[in-house]
């Protein structure tokens, strides 16, 4: 008996969720949920996602960060990245995302979830 690498990708934006290795016999036996497809290859989550059926290699986010006041914008965020600050959770839709806070500091900024590009944390200085 022989095993198989697998992974486990969103559908819509080839987001690996979760990659093993199984024994052929179960491969066929994952379930899975809707809007998921599994696909027999080796991958890394981290630094690869799914493109048309096969692995392709994640690239870093192009953007800019303008502050002015208590509002930082970030231009050039594909739809469909979230962006993590503090309490705030905000998907983007391809346009200008604006984060503003109460209070002056340096915020802890994350972007994630969107599968051609890298997982990214940066900090931004705000106010």
């Amino acid at each position: 008996m022989t095993n198989t690498d697998f992974v486990v990708y969103d559908t819509a934006t080839g987001r690996i969720l979760y990659s093993g290795n199984v024994p052929d016999t179960l491969l066929v036996e994952q379930e899975l949920a809707v809007g998921h497809s599994l696909l027999p290859v080796k991958a890394d989550g981290f630094n690869e996602y799914i493109l048309e059926g096969g692995v392709a290699v994640k690239t870093p986010f192009s953007y800019s960060v303008s502050v002015i006041g208590l509002i930082a914008t970030l231009t050039g965020l594909p739809s469909g990245v979230t962006v993590d600050v503090s309490d705030q959770s905000i998907l983007t839709d391809g346009g200008v995302t604006e984060i503003e806070v109460d209070v002056a500091g340096t915020y802890t900024v994350r972007l994630f979830h969107s599968a051609p590009h890298f997982d990214e944390t940066l900090e931004v200085a705000i106010g």
